[in-house]
């Protein structure tokens, strides 16, 4: 299994005052960030519930900054790996 320092990956726990502690992860470009989400990564299962966790609760004050292109080109992406 890959480590985050394999990944070129830099975390560190934060804290909200609405939701309390989080664990914050800073990536190097995107590369890295394709890394991070690989099915062997650490993070990838976290970051798969956390996405659902907040599209279970519903929209929020961040929802304008959705981009479905994106989103459609991530989940194409995905599709087509398996």
């Amino acid at each position: 299994m890959a480590t985050p320092k394999d990944l070129d990956v830099h975390s560190q726990m934060v804290s909200y005052g609405t939701i309390g502690n989080v664990f914050r992860v800073d990536f190097t470009g995107l590369r890295a960030l394709y890394n991070l989400m690989q099915d062997d990564s650490p993070i990838a299962q976290p970051a798969k519930e956390l996405a659902l966790n907040l599209m279970r609760k519903g929209p929020s004050m961040y929802a304008r900054f959705h981009n479905d292109h994106l989103a459609d080109a991530l989940f194409t992406a995905l599709t087509n790996r398996t």
